[in-house]
């Protein structure tokens, strides 16, 4: 007798046909949306698992954007406002409150940073507490002559070095009670409760170190090189920002991008016909916003516009064929990829680019050395230029008042009606160098009306020279106890009270030719009672020659596209080699460089043909307005050959253009932003407000990458404090950059730092390559399925080497449950 067999699994009929295609597109494209919901769910920062002390210390860190947005904000508010010395060819100050504000945050992020070094492993605290102590020994003398015999640390009082010796030793000495307290406590999470007290009294370290160089620094004749020391250490500070603000421009594609899909999302009940329209319309929209913006000087149908858009399309459509066969030859179809990149590995390749190929390009091309060139202060024929650091000075009384532009520094001294201006530097044999010398200018006034040569004769003084005129004045070269000198007379301006104003020049230590057009230009701002203060031109920055700018813009483009290749083929080459068993971000952020460097190429290469072929070479590049035209027309062929695939293909590419077309959207419209914000100083403060909440994001979006999980060495604490404090940082670059205005005019400056422009340049740059790459990334095999990453809720916990790479099938696991 035999058994009867079990009865068969039952299994859910698959569906066939097209209807059954449809459903399956259907659930891809859902499953697709969940995972972008998870995404955000996983690289949200969680305050909920945060200890009390990291959540007040977050809460800190958003405190100081929005106070920095509320500065910038009031930044035309007008007050006491302090020098901070010339850049760019212009001196520039800043108000009272806003230099405050920005010595306070510094103070704050460097706590941080600080704190978070003490609370990892001693490997990482040692080597951050000895380059920290290192750099304030150095710049606050606190080594005296042992480290440093010039410069500002030298006049510095003995105290102040002494001062700054005890807060390098509290630095020290905090850490050693904290790993002493951890030593004898039964357990390590009691250092829970000194986080806050170490932030503070770190805080309190700084805070006072910036104080003893504002006490300390000497005020001579106006000048204040305190202000000017922390101009250089924010110029320190801002190859350290430039990178996040870099990704601030990731972030409004992002943004864009995901806007894109959740409209996708609503209507997957809709077949997939809607989509494939919505598809059409964008990519129609940026091939008539790029055909209408490309060459716009010549007419719409003419054939030189018609192969404008041509060329850009053949040229990114050979790129992105370049791109699809690397990629196949390294095996990119054969990974299981994110649904994006994290911040990390963003941040890593605009790291990449400002910490390693900025200074190497820079070096190669020789910028450096243009550093040391002096600035035209005053022009050959005695006129004060927009970049002179002169203060005005005023002396007399009632009719005898008057008024000048004395350089910033000279000594000053005067008895009754007279006024004495002195500098014990004069200029050497090399341009831009100082010697040890003697310059005097001196005002008087003499009762009677006398020419210069009378003047001269009446005190006994020798004529070198003919009497000249000027204007009202008169001129006489004279010589005095080993110097020369020049003598100046004009008659008072009030007939009733018959006088005469002198002012003498004097130089002993260099010839009077070498600094006569500055005594023509103190000379020329001269004013008389009842008239205004002279005040310096309007002119902002002087003009170089158009080709000269043009070769050394040539020559930096080249170098970044011949550094970065290199640099990109060594890359390749180590993937080729055995990134097979690299996590799948870890490759993509070499994707993402290569993309990136492809980019410049393709923007850049007339550059790089002038480079090497001459001037008159021509190089076919993508433009700004091509590169939409071009974007939009490839995406419509791509509709149009895949007509005949599978529905689910279809409406990948679909919801892939959809996207991409979204962020490019974005891009270009936070770009016009841009333009105009960066052409009205007042609208530029919005623009300021718009990195920082980009920023802000870029803060809540970093717990999977960063902040909501640690390792042994760096363990939670450690990471949020230290991005917190990297954060606090940015945010006082902007503040500090964002509110100087010139001396000359008094609005807001073109300062070598503006943070707007650096996101600007970023949003193609950068965030295009990113959003092609992640496009194409779109249909290697298995990029739909959603990549788990670690739970964003999770304890201090050492990441191991063992745990499943993102995109795993131990992921796919966890997303189906």
């Amino acid at each position: 007798m035999s058994t009867p067999e079990p009865p068969a699994e039952q299994t859910p009929a698959e569906p066939a046909g097209a209807a059954g295609a449809a459903e399956r597109a259907e659930e891809e494209i859902e499953q697709e949306i969940s995972s972008l919901r998870a995404l955000f769910r996983e690289r949200r920062l969680s305050l909920r698992t945060m200890e009390r002390p990291l959540r007040l210390a977050t809460g800190g860190a958003f405190a100081s954007l929005i106070g920095v947005i509320l500065l910038i904000a009031l930044r035309d508010v007008r007050a006491s406002d302090i020098v901070l010395g010339r850049s760019g060819g212009v001196v520039l100050e800043i108000s009272q409150p806003v230099f405050i504000a920005t010595l306070v945050l510094v103070s704050i992020g460097f706590a941080y940073i600080m704190t978070a070094a003490v609370l990892a492993s001693w490997q990482v605290a040692l080597p951050a507490l000895l380059v920290l102590t290192a750099v304030i020994g150095v710049e606050a003398g606190a080594f005296g002559s042992l480290v440093a015999s010039s410069g500002f640390v030298t006049i510095l009082p003995g105290w102040a070095q002494w001062v700054t010796r005890g807060l390098i030793a509290a630095v020290w000495l905090l850490p050693a009670a904290v790993w002493l307290f951890e030593a004898r406590a039964s357990r390590r999470g009691q250092n829970r409760q000194m986080r806050l007290a170490v932030l503070g009294a770190y805080t309190m370290i700084f805070g006072s170190y910036f104080t003893v160089l504002a006490v300390a620094s000497p005020h001579i004749g106006g000048l204040n090189l305190f202000p000017q020391v922390i101009g250089l250490v924010m110029g320190d500070l801002v190859l350290l920002v430039t990178p996040i603000l870099q990704v601030a421009a990731v972030d409004f594609g992002e943004w864009g991008g995901l806007l894109g899909e959740r409209v996708a999302a609503a209507g997957h009940g809709s077949r997939g016909r809607w989509l494939t329209v919505l598809a059409v319309a964008l990519s129609a929209s940026l091939v008539v916003y790029g055909y209408a913006k490309v060459t716009a000087t010549v007419p719409e149908l003419s054939v030189r516009r018609l192969w404008s858009v041509g060329r850009t399309t053949i040229l990114l459509a050979v790129a992105l064929i370049v791109v699809v066969v690397l990629g196949r030859a390294l095996g990119a179809h054969r990974r299981r990829w994110p649904a994006t990149l994290n911040f990390a590995a963003i941040f890593a390749v605009c790291a990449m680019g400002t910490y390693l190929l900025t200074p190497l390009i820079g070096y190669s091309i020789g910028a450096f050395s243009a550093l040391r060139a002096p600035v035209e202060q005053v022009t050959p024929t005695g006129q004060y230029t927009s970049a002179a650091d002169v203060v005005s000075v005023h002396g007399g009384s009632g009719p005898t008042r008057f008024s000048m532009l004395i350089p910033r520094g000279w000594l000053a001294s005067g008895v009754g009606a007279a006024g004495i201006w002195t500098s014990y530097a004069v200029p050497g044999p090399k341009p831009g160098t100082l010697v040890l010398g003697f310059e005097r200018v001196a005002v008087v006034t003499f009762p009677l009306i006398a020419d210069a040569g009378a003047f001269a004769r009446y005190v006994g003084m020798t004529a070198t020279g003919p009497q000249t005129r000027a204007g009202a004045w008169t001129r006489v070269p004279v010589t005095l106890q080993g110097g020369a000198e020049l003598l100046w007379t004009r008659p008072m301006p009030d007939p009733s009270q018959p006088g005469t104003f002198v002012v003498t020049d004097f130089i002993k230590g260099a010839p009077l030719a070498v600094v006569q057009p500055l005594f023509e230009a103190v000379v020329n701002s001269f004013r008389t009672a009842g008239q205004p203060a002279a005040t310096l031109p309007a002119g902002e920055r002087a003009v170089s020659d158009a080709t000269a700018q043009q070769a050394h813009d040539d020559r930096v483009h080249s170098m970044d596209i011949a550094i970065s290749g290199c640099l990109l083929l060594v890359l390749l080459i180590a993937v080729a080699a055995g990134g097979r068993r690299w996590p799948p971000r870890l490759v993509g952020t070499i994707f993402l460089f290569g993309m990136v460097t492809l980019a410049t190429l393709l923007f850049f290469a007339n550059s790089l043909g002038r480079t090497l072929l001459g001037a008159h070479a021509r190089w076919p590049y993508v433009g700004e307005f091509g590169l939409l035209a071009g974007i939009g027309v490839l995406a419509l062929i791509a509709l149009a050959v895949t007509a005949g695939k599978s529905p689910a293909y279809r409406r990948r590419l679909a919801v892939g253009l959809i996207a991409l077309g979204t962020t490019i959207w974005t891009l270009q419209g936070m770009s016009v932003l841009y333009d105009h914000a960066l052409q009205a100083s007042r609208i530029s403060a919005w623009a300021a407000i718009i990195v920082l909440v980009a920023i802000a994001w870029d803060v809540t979006m970093s717990g999977e990458s960063l902040t909501n999980h640690g390792s042994r060495h760096a363990p939670r604490a450690t990471r949020v404090l230290a991005f917190f404090g990297y954060v606090i940082l940015v945010a006082a670059t902007v503040l500090f950059y964002s509110a100087q205005r010139t001396v000359a005019t008094g609005r807001a400056a073109e300062a070598m730092f503006e943070p707007e422009a650096i996101t600007q340049a970023a949003l193609f740059r950068i965030a295009f390559p990113l959003a092609v790459l992640l496009f194409l990334l779109r249909f290697a095999r298995g990029s739909t399925a959603p990549a788990v990453v670690a739970d964003p809720g999770a304890p201090d916990r050492p990441m191991s080497s063992e745990e499943p790479e993102s995109g795993s099938p131990q992921d796919s696991l966890v997303a189906s449950s």
